[in-house]
């Protein structure tokens, strides 16, 4: 009889450490690219490549998926939307293997200090953060990323307006977040 690699495993303790590595990266804040070569840039494809390294160091198996989507139909601003910008997008999350549950999505693009972000259990799928026209398969996926960082110079410089004032919003909701903390410790 075959040995399965996971009937030695603490089921608990696998999805604990699965979701404490997720908001690990998760909340850290999402940033935009502002111009190319930027060092401070904290994205989907970041957050995803990160967190599938870490999971992998883990021993959690995990594959970068990804979704594309146009900027129009996500939820920022018209006065965003109105800046030049592509408007075609790729959109990057994981898919984690939790034995007990199978391939689950983890989308953890979005840290909590922004309008909507993921809380994951480890047992179903969290939401992929961006309203997507069409998700990719696993192998799709890997090719639309070597595709994103081949190109993404280009696409910062066509972008860097668009990206500076969805850094300037996002940084707005961190604001009011944080004021809305302290409020919560003062009284």
């Amino acid at each position: 009889m075959a040995v399965n690699k996971y009937d030695s495993i603490d089921m608990d303790a696998y999805t604990s450490v699965a979701i404490e590595l997720f908001e690990q990266v998760r909340d850290r804040p999402l940033v935009f690219p502002e111009h190319p070569g930027d060092k401070n840039a904290n994205t989907c494809i970041e957050k995803s490549m990160e967190l599938n390294g870490i999971y992998n160091e883990a021993e959690i198996e995990s594959r970068i998926r990804a979704c594309e989507y146009l900027w129009k139909d996500q939820k920022i601003p018209a006065r965003i939307k109105k800046i030049p910008h592509q408007d075609d997008g790729v959109h990057f999350f994981l898919n984690v293997y939790v034995p007990i549950y199978g391939w689950l999505v983890a989308d953890a693009m979005n840290d909590p200090g922004i309008m909507i972000y993921n809380e994951w259990d480890g047992k179903t799928d969290c939401q992929i953060l961006n309203n997507y026209t069409k998700i990719l398969g696993p192998e799709e996926s890997l090719e639309a990323l070597q595709k994103s960082l081949d190109n993404m110079d280009e696409r910062v410089k066509q972008n860097s307006e668009f990206f500076k004032a969805m850094n300037l919003h996002f940084g707005e909701f961190r604001e009011r977040y944080l004021a809305r903390m302290r409020k919560k410790i003062v009284n």
